[in-house]
């Protein structure tokens, strides 16, 4: 994984495993990220936006695959790092008010 050119901001995704790590202090705890996207039919209708898509949950598997760095550092500090959600931006009121 060339992680200079990852479409994951794996800065963010650091700091909030760090703050996690510090204010949880050893207790079980989880991380789960909610990536918005268009609704299906543009993802469909648009090769390039659903092959960003695609490319956006390899390097989540390759960045959070067991043996890397971040992983490593979840599991000495209990964070289990949840598949993220994908979530169409036009029920994201249906998806805040029923998870």
């Amino acid at each position: 994984v060339d992680y200079t050119r990852l479409h994951l901001d794996l800065k963010q995704m650091i700091c909030h495993l760090i703050a996690i790590a510090n204010e949880c202090k050893g207790k079980t705890t989880f991380l789960q990220y909610v990536f918005f996207t268009p609704n299906r039919a543009q993802i469909e209708n648009y090769p390039k936006v659903a092959a960003l898509y695609e490319e956006l949950k390899r390097e989540w598997s390759a960045v959070t695959a067991p043996g890397t760095a971040i992983s490593e550092f979840a599991r000495t500090h209990k964070i289990t790092i949840a598949k993220p959600k994908y979530v169409e931006i036009g029920s994201v009121k249906d998806f805040l008010l029923n998870p």
